[in-house]
Order: C-alpha cells, then structure tokens, then sequence
C-alpha cells in the first residue's frame, strides 16, 4: 500500500512540472493592468499570454563545475563569518575600552586631587586647570571609541 501511495505522488509531481496554466492580461475601468491564470470578469477584454516553459526542477548543482561552485560559495560563506566575527571581536575591545574611559573619567571627576607620577616615582599633584584638561581629554576619547554619548552621570 505504501509503494502505490509514493507511486502516485511521484507520478503527481512529475506531472505538476509538465502542466502550465494559461496566463491572461486585462486592463480594468480604471487602467490598472491585472495579470491572473482566470478569464477575467465578464465584459472584460483579455489576452492570453504565450509565457516559456518553467525551467526544470532538476538541481542547478550538477555538472563538471558544480564542486568549483559550491567551493566558491563555501568560501565565500566562510569569508563573511570571519568578517562577522572579527567585527564583532573589534566591537568588543570597543565597548571594553569605553567602559574603562568612562570608569576613568568618573574617577578623574569626583576625586578633589589628581595626582601623576613623576620620573622619581613621587606624586605630583594636578592643578584644577591640569585636572580639566585631563578630563577634556578623556571626552574626547569617550567621543572617539564608545557609541553612547558620556551622560550626566559619567558613565
């Protein structure tokens, strides 16, 4: 029983390839072209259309350079997710980066002192127009590398 059912749907698929249904043109009081596999509604003058025969279903995967072709297209394939990939590992070390600048600018803004070291390993102490120009700096790094504005809160 089962090999006749696979045997007329088989059978029924073959045939669906080789039947082509008529295909007609009309044009509707208000001048809009329709295109339909029906006659139109009465009192409708329609033209049927001569189309080519629908290309075969056999696979488009065969032939002697068919291995050369899905070799391409697995490189290619490959060559997009490396690219994926190494976008979203540069994304990363982005957003990584940009947390540790905005942390540093917060730290910078709410400390009263700065301090840096000098070449004897002493602290000097950063004046209120040195500690501004720190934080100048560090808005226009948050500008260049994070995606989100610094905010009012620093972070």
């Amino acid at each position: 029983m089962r090999k006749v059912r696979w045997s007329m749907l088989l059978a029924g698929l073959l045939l669906v390839g080789l039947v082509q249904a008529d295909v007609y043109r009309w044009v509707d009081d208000d001048g809009s072209v329709h295109y339909g596999d029906r006659q139109p509604p009465p009192g409708k003058q329609a033209e049927q259309l001569d189309l080519p025969a629908a290309p075969s279903a056999a696979p488009a995967a065969e032939g002697p350079g068919a291995d050369r072709v899905l070799q391409t297209l697995q490189e290619d394939r490959e060559a997009r997710q490396a690219e994926a990939d190494r976008k979203r590992d540069e994304q990363a070390e982005r957003d990584k980066r940009c947390k540790a600048l905005k942390a540093r600018y917060w730290r910078y803004n709410n400390v009263s002192s700065l301090y840096e070291m000098d070449e004897n390993g002493q602290r000097r102490y950063l004046s209120a127009a040195e500690k501004d120009e720190k934080l100048d700096e560090l808005r226009r790094q948050i500008e260049d590398v994070c995606t989100e504005p610094l905010g009012d809160g620093g972070g």
